[in-house]
């Protein structure tokens, strides 16, 4: 409970260091069964990027992936590889995890929710960095299906993909409209 406030204490202050700190004696003084809840594990890598303190998640992230985990688990480590990857700006090493988490674990149940934010970031990746607005209206327009939470970050990735994707859509009609009233 004392580390819980201690964290909220940090988190207030945006002191990213102390947050990972307690973070990491939560998760010390946890059972050996018990592991952090997703909210916990997803500042834990939140925090990290933050404090550019890349080595520390691929350290986290080689260990988890080196040992028998669920398909569940396998795709939310390798979509936080991919996270703090194009974080550290390394764009086309993140789009091919992107890409092959697709292609591999797509019909899988139990990540249907992980492919909402996957689809979201893979479409902004094909936005921002390569300005290809098919593959990023095509990503970001699937995301929508895989946004059926009804938590804020959810509602907010599907909102903002939503917005997006009609943009592209918008922007992209125009100018078909454009091109043929100059021919």
């Amino acid at each position: 409970y004392l580390l819980k406030q201690m964290l909220l204490l940090a988190e207030s202050n945006e002191n990213y260091i102390n947050s990972i700190k307690y973070i990491n004696l939560i998760e010390k003084n946890l059972k050996e069964e018990e592991t952090l809840s997703d909210d916990l594990l997803n500042k834990w890598f939140d925090y990290n990027r933050s404090a550019y303190n890349y080595s520390d998640i691929y350290d986290k992230i080689d260990e988890v992936l080196s040992s028998t985990i669920s398909i569940t688990k396998e795709v939310f480590y390798k979509k936080q590889l991919a996270i703090t990857l194009s974080s550290e700006g390394r764009i086309d090493e993140a789009k091919d995890i992107y890409s092959i988490l697709i292609l591999d674990y797509i019909t899988d149940a139990g990540s249907k929710l992980q492919f909402c934010e996957i689809n979201y970031n893979l479409g902004n990746i094909y936005l921002y960095n390569f300005n290809d607005l098919e593959q990023a209206k095509y990503y970001l327009s699937e995301c929508k299906q895989f946004c059926v939470a009804n938590n804020d970050k959810i509602k907010k990735i599907k909102q903002k993909s939503s917005d997006v994707s009609t943009s592209i859509i918008d922007y992209l009609s125009l100018k078909d409209e454009f091109e043929y009233s100059i021919n």
